[in-house]
């Protein structure tokens, strides 16, 4: 859960309830206030800071900080989820002692359950019984559940309902790309070294090139050898029926017997 604190934010002053210091006067805790030595007097309706829209809202609580300079002070601050149109909730709050005190509702938010709500709230207070009042701060404490957000599925962690992405175009770079991803399997092609991952087409058979050349040839690895076509290949062998070649074969693989192998 986090909570957000929303401050009044314009004057409750009018000729009953006289601004001290700087206006609005009640949007913190500081050396600014309102006061009234009249009981029975409304203040001018006041609004409150906004907020963009953060998560569900499990708890909206409004709070004033006030004294009364015999202790005998009491005050009514009642509360509007439209701009003041309509003010549905009220609570009446008695002996304010001479140092500042602060009360606060109870939850209100059956009445102020949107964020839009919370944004038109407004207010307005009076003076009960024959005191002299300072009001000082009036705010808002809006308590919510931020919304979940995964950037991407690292990002996610025992969150039981939302499961890592099912990729279906993805290109390796190379086989070594992959490491333990349980739906990919890195490709096993004995010999074969592959670019990236469609150069493999379902060929579960394929591996080291097998040729069969009769006569003494040696290839230092598979990997040094390579045909561009079978024209391009010149093969010498050791002997042609026991007897050491006198010249070079050009063109297609031919075995001791001159057949093609």
């Amino acid at each position: 859960m986090s909570d957000l604190v929303l401050s009044a934010n314009s004057s409750p002053a009018n000729a009953t309830w006289t601004g001290s210091g700087t206006t609005p006067y009640i949007d913190a805790t500081d050396a600014s206030y309102v006061t009234t030595s009249t009981k029975n007097v409304l203040t001018e309706i006041f609004t409150f800071a906004e907020s963009a829209d953060l998560g569900t809202i499990t708890s909206v609580i409004f709070s004033i900080r006030a004294n009364s300079d015999d202790g005998k002070g009491d005050i009514t601050i009642e509360y509007s989820p439209d701009n003041g149109s309509n003010f549905p909730d009220n609570d009446p709050y008695i002996n304010f002692t001479a140092a500042y005190e602060t009360r606060s509702s109870a939850n209100l938010v059956a009445t102020f359950d949107t964020w839009a709500k919370i944004n038109l709230a407004a207010a307005r207070f009076q003076a009960n019984a024959s005191s002299t009042y300072q009001v000082d701060h009036v705010y808002i404490t809006v308590i919510y559940q931020a919304a979940a957000l995964a950037v991407d599925a690292e990002d996610v962690t025992s969150q039981s309902t939302i499961s890592e992405p099912t990729i279906v175009d993805f290109t390796f770079v190379n086989a070594d790309d992959v490491t333990s991803q349980s739906t990919i399997s890195e490709p096993s092609i004995d010999g074969v070294r592959l670019v990236d991952a469609d150069d493999v087409t379902s060929q579960p058979t394929i591996g080291v090139p097998i040729i069969n050349i009769v006569g003494a040839v040696e290839f230092v690895t598979d990997a040094d050898f390579e045909f561009v076509d079978d024209e391009d290949f010149i093969f010498m062998p050791a002997t042609v029926g026991g007897v050491a070649p006198t010249s070079v074969i050009y063109g297609p693989l031919m075995g001791p017997l001159g057949g093609p192998i």
